[in-house]
């Protein structure tokens, strides 16, 4: 695993997905993401372990003395693996929208693309949340120019324009948030109703 390519693909996306788009392998992407997600997995899981042992002293000893190392191990064993699942899952809905706006690159081209920048992204982005307040407005800053790479690296990945690639992941977002929009409304709505009486929720059925 060469790592660095994930200084390329921040400091120089077009000529790292470039080259590295003959060398497209899918295991060798799900590596980066495991990597990363073992990372960031480490970072939080020992933020996890620190806070855990203190709020289950609050309560007994003996647990603050287990809850912490328990929860740094599960975090360490489980984030590679919820690493590795969301990129594919992930990778694979922006590939049937690539395919929809005219897409001409494989899965596994597009996933290795998207792993090699997303990857260290991850761990900047887990790292800035740490730091309180200015940390936020940092990593979204951060994540903002990941939506550049994933638009470069799908366009590399698809030889298509890119405008075709912003919309390949613009229209899944959109789709997602008028979803959310949409159930966070009738949520609100069922609440209300229930609030004064039920004639509201009532109405639905």
């Amino acid at each position: 695993m060469n790592f660095n390519l994930w200084i390329g693909s921040l400091t120089k996306p077009l000529e790292t997905f470039k080259k590295e788009k003959k060398n497209a392998n899918l295991g060798e992407g799900a590596l980066h993401m495991a990597v990363a997600g073992l990372i960031t997995g480490f970072i939080t899981g020992l933020i996890d372990m620190v806070f855990g042992s203190v709020l289950a002293g609050q309560f007994s000893p003996i647990a603050s003395a287990f809850t912490g190392p328990i929860v740094f191990l599960a975090t360490l064993i489980f984030a590679p693996i919820m690493a590795v699942l969301y990129w594919l899952i992930v990778s694979g809905v922006l590939y049937i929208f690539a395919m929809l706006f005219g897409g001409k690159g494989s899965y596994t081209t597009q996933s290795y693309l998207y792993a090699i920048y997303y990857a260290p992204l991850s761990i900047i982005t887990s790292i800035l949340f740490l730091i309180p307040l200015a940390g936020i407005f940092l990593a979204l800053i951060v994540m903002a120019y990941g939506l550049y790479l994933l638009t470069m690296a799908l366009k590399e990945a698809h030889n298509y324009t890119t405008g075709r690639a912003v919309l390949t992941w613009l229209v899944p977002v959109g789709i997602v948030t008028v979803l959310i929009v949409i159930l966070v409304g009738l949520a609100f709505m069922f609440l209300i109703g229930a609030f004064v009486g039920g004639p509201l929720s009532g109405s639905f059925f």
